[in-house]
């Protein structure tokens, strides 16, 4: 069996990718996207490297790095639809 069996993955038609674009173009979705970065980097450099163990730091470093991925991607919305 196929694992695209399994999930049914909608299509945007060409109105939702024009919708989504001037969403995610908005200054303020923008700013919002930047202030959660900014947020979960703080987060993640404030943790102390004496205080958790190696694994615990590998593992937030792990979620901090597909957190930023997920909002690069977010973000690059903004950049297509200038």
């Amino acid at each position: 069996m196929s694992l695209d069996n399994l999930f049914a993955v909608p299509a945007l038609t060409p109105q939702d990718e024009a919708e989504l674009l001037l969403i995610f173009g908005n200054p303020l979705v923008t700013k919002y996207l930047l202030i959660m970065a900014a947020e979960d980097t703080k987060e993640y450099l404030g943790l102390s490297t004496l205080m958790v163990s190696p694994e615990h730091l590998a593992a937030s470093h792990a979620v901090l790095r597909g957190k930023l991925a997920v909002l690069a991607t977010l973000s690059s919305l903004a950049i297509k639809s200038t």
